[in-house]
C-alpha cells in the first residue's frame, strides 16, 4: 500500500484545518504557507456610538495595520449577556455590593 502524505478527500476536522505550527507568540503557520494571527479587541458599544467616533476608529485601526493589498481581515462579534441592573435603578457607591 503506497503512503499518501495528504488525503484526497477530507475525513474529519483536522483534514479542514489549515494549521501547522505557532512559530510565534499568537502567530500560527498554516499547512499553505501562510500566517494567521489573531487578537482581542473591544470596541465601543455600537448602540450609543456616534458617527465620528466610528470614522475615527476606523481610520486609527486603518493605520496601525497598514496591511496594503493582498490581505483579508476577518472581524467576528461575540456578544455576552450584560449584568443585571440594579432593581432600584440607582448606582452603587464603592462601599455597595455589585450583585
Amino acid at each position: 500500500m503506497p503512503f499518501i502524505e495528504h488525503r484526497r478527500h477530507a475525513v474529519g476536522l483536522a483534514d479542514l484545518l489549515l494549521y501547522d505550527s505557532l512559530i510565534e507568540d499568537g502567530i500560527l503557520l498554516l499547512h499553505d504557507g501562510g500566517l494567521l494571527a489573531g487578537w482581542k479587541f473591544r470596541g465601543p458599544d455600537l448602540g450609543s456610538a456616534t458617527a465620528a467616533e466610528m470614522s475615527t476608529l476606523s481610520a486609527r485601526l486603518g493605520a496601525i495595520l497598514r496591511l496594503g493589498s493582498g490581505w483579508m481581515v476577518q472581524c467576528e462579534s461575540i456578544r455576552s449577556q450584560a449584568l443585571a441592573t440594579r432593581r432600584d435603578s440607582s448606582f452603587p457607591t464603592p462601599s455597595q455590593d455589585y450583585r
